[in-house]
């Protein structure tokens, strides 16, 4: 058990740890402006981040008013400083330096742009401290702009953290109406879901992990009775209360349970509903180790061993959809965190087919390796990184 848990701790890390093995998108070309996206659906390097800010900065010379360009200049300017790291633009400056800086922008936006939508929106999430002042701003530019897509992460957080059911599946529809999202992503939210005991509880965390789920609930309709809970959110009152009142798990908390592995203890204490951790979310485990199960893209807290095996074999031969790692007819809009998710199966399935070995499954183990060895092949990978999955999988396979 305690190699399943190793697997899956191995496959949190290709989601939410370092990037610096991925190849990053060349930066030598002309870089045209584009409207600046989360480093989560593409990723660039910091070069090309300081360049759209340059150039976006020209944009706002031209028309103060231009609200898009303040946008995404803020937004470059955020991520050549604070997703990258070294950066040959930031290595003499500290996160308050960058802050600071990004601070300076909303100021001069408050001159230019007063009271728009860019405004508060980019106010309330600034630094990381949603900032219920600006609340009613970002009120006034959903009602005013709900069909603007490309705020779609910023409104659906913003729904989900004030308890909006109704607007964010309306927002949700909308989203996965019009083909913009991922299908590598949704598919791989839905894999996550097909597998679970009905009306279950699923601990998540990260812009991926929540919104293809919402998506998939809200925006499709399928697994309305699986409570996905976005575990950070938990910090906030009036999200809490709403969650642990539904789920039936008591409102108060032991001073000594207001951390992340407490909040975690609490729910495990209280709820008589099946729980699972969507290895995706990094969300801390480490007091329920040796009471956590891998099924395959989720662990499942259980205070008595069962045969989890049968289920994730359940899971790969009955449940999950798998044909989207064979081949893909859709464009790939969210390349960064599709190719990370993807190298999860490797991971986890790797128990499996050491499995199939034992057994004596000659037929599942060949189709099971050979679609793992699809998976490395398909992912964008470092020389070394790519033989290290390809070893990984043939310990399992040859039994070395």
């Amino acid at each position: 058990m305690k190699h399943q848990i190793i697997g899956i701790l191995l496959g949190i890390g290709l989601l939410t740890g370092s990037i610096a093995w991925a190849t990053n998108r060349n930066t030598t070309q002309k870089v045209e402006l584009e409207n600046i996206v989360s480093p989560t659906k593409v990723e660039y390097d910091s070069v090309w981040y300081a360049r759209q800010a340059e150039g976006w900065a020209k944009e706002i010379k031209k028309n103060p008013k231009n609200e898009y360009a303040w946008r995404n200049y803020y937004l470059a300017s955020k991520y050549q400083w604070t997703w990258f790291n070294p950066s040959p633009y930031s290595k003499d400056r500290s996160t308050k330096d960058a802050t600071n800086f990004l601070e300076g922008i909303l100021i001069n936006m408050e001159k230019n742009i007063p009271d728009s939508h860019v405004l508060n929106i980019l106010r309330y999430f600034h630094d990381g401290k949603w900032d219920e002042k600006y609340k009613e701003g970002v009120m006034r530019a959903i009602a005013e702009g709900p069909d603007d897509l490309l705020f779609f992460p910023d409104y659906a957080a913003f729904m989900l953290r004030w308890g909006m059911e109704e607007e964010l599946t309306k927002l949700c529809k909308k989203m996965y109406e019009s083909g913009e999202y991922s299908p590598t992503l949704l598919n791989y939210a839905y894999n996550e879901l097909v597998g679970l005991e009905p009306g279950s509880i699923l601990l998540t965390n990260g812009d991926v992990p929540v919104y293809s789920k919402l998506l998939i609930q809200k925006g499709k309709g399928l697994f309305p009775d699986v409570h996905v809970v976005t575990f950070s959110f938990l910090y906030f009152e009036d999200y809490r209360k709403s969650v642990f009142t539904k789920l039936g798990i008591p409102l108060d908390i032991a001073a000594e349970d207001w951390n992340d592995e407490g909040l975690i203890r609490h729910i495990v204490r209280h709820s008589k509903k099946p729980i699972y951790f969507s290895i995706a979310s990094g969300i801390p485990k480490e007091d329920l180790t040796d009471s956590l199960y891998s099924e395959g893209l989720v662990m499942r807290y259980s205070a008595k061993p069962y045969d989890n095996i049968s289920i994730k074999r359940r899971n790969y031969e009955k449940r999950y959809l798998l044909d989207y790692l064979q081949e893909s007819f859709s464009p790939e809009r969210y390349t960064t965190s599709a190719d990370r998710l993807k190298l999860n199966y490797v991971v986890v399935f790797q128990s499996l087919l050491k499995h199939y070995r034992e057994a004596g499954d000659e037929a599942r183990l060949k189709e099971l390796h050979q679609l793992l060895e699809k998976v490395i092949d398909n992912v964008e990978l470092t020389p070394e990184r790519r033989e290290g999955y390809i070893n990984f999988i043939n310990e399992a396979y040859e039994g070395k």
